[in-house]
């Protein structure tokens, strides 16, 4: 039954995460109210498979909108998601030259 149960944690957890994005996401625009969404640098670092060096780079680019708060540097959730649905910013994914 241990396996079962690490399964079962693990599925939920992954559930929860899921149901809390959604419902951080929808729940103020059922309530009427919109509100801004804004990523981490590590979580647009995951989104993008990409290292922080690579996401400052494309920051100075200005491929980003970025805010600050405080200390924390933020990205824009609403425009990073619209750049990567269009294609204009994505996942890295290398590839490899054919040999001749």
């Amino acid at each position: 039954m241990g396996e079962l149960d690490a399964l079962t944690s693990y599925i939920t957890g992954i559930v929860k995460r899921c149901v809390s994005e959604v419902f951080a996401e929808e729940a103020p625009k059922l309530m009427g109210k919109e509100t801004k969404r804004y990523y981490s640098i590590d979580e647009v670092c995951e989104k993008l498979g990409i290292r922080k060096s690579a996401f400052h780079d494309k920051a100075n680019k200005g491929q980003f909108i970025i805010v600050k708060d405080g200390q924390s540097t933020l990205v824009d959730a609403d425009d990073l998601d619209e750049k990567i649905r269009t294609g204009k910013v994505g996942k890295y994914v290398h590839f490899r030259r054919p040999r001749k």
